[in-house]
């Protein structure tokens, strides 16, 4: 078996992970972090490491999670960072988490409370012909199933009219929505997953 599952901001992979150069990090270039803070909604938190990240940038997150189960992990893992004397502020003053449905949260939003960047991290497809996916990813993969309402989301995102709608993706994956959305105007590419880049408030492409 995996033995437990549990949400972890100060050790391992994070743990090295938020040690580096954040402002280096494809996420802060993909949301447009230039230094100033920002204002977040992570409409599929998970076990929270991109709003963590976003957070330590400096960006004020609001973080939903609509699985309890996922919820209670992240929240635990959050009260646990927050009591360490190491942990940065940031964890503590700058992510807000929410237990709720995404496209309602954002239905319910005051047209004037709208965030500089919507970001939303489906889950990836199922691989068929690679290496299993981390432990942390089956486990959430077996809480919440595969992510089938992606779409839904980027349409619920695009309609707050916010500045930038930001999507994770795998590299090959086709852009969510493509039909109904059309291809996004920018794109920032790693070596295994790109964030996709809609601004709904302009409807045109803008410069990173």
């Amino acid at each position: 078996t995996d033995g437990p599952t549990y949400c972890e901001f100060s050790g391992g992979a994070f743990g090295y992970r938020s040690g580096q150069p954040l402002r280096r990090e494809l996420l802060a270039r993909a949301v447009g972090f230039k230094g100033k803070a920002l204002s977040v909604i992570d409409l599929t938190a998970g076990l929270g490491r991109d709003a963590a990240v976003l957070a330590l940038l400096g960006c004020d997150v609001i973080a939903i999670e609509r699985n309890a189960v996922v919820f209670a992990l992240l929240d635990d893992g959050l009260r646990r960072a927050r009591s360490a004397a190491d942990t940065p502020d940031a964890l503590a003053e700058r992510i807000t988490i929410v237990n709720a449905d995404a496209c309602e949260y954002l239905e319910g939003l005051d047209p004037g409370m709208r965030p500089d960047v919507i970001y939303l991290d489906p889950m990836f497809p199922e691989r068929t012909h690679s290496a299993l996916a981390k432990k942390e990813m089956r486990v959430l993969a077996q809480l919440v199933g595969a992510e089938e309402d992606g779409d839904r989301l980027l349409r619920a995102a695009l309609a707050t009219r916010c500045h930038r709608v930001v999507v994770k993706r795998p590299l090959h994956a086709p852009p969510l929505a493509e039909e109904a959305v059309g291809a996004p105007p920018l794109q920032f590419r790693g070596r295994s997953a790109r964030f996709d880049v809609y601004f709904p408030d302009v409807g045109v492409i803008r410069a990173s």
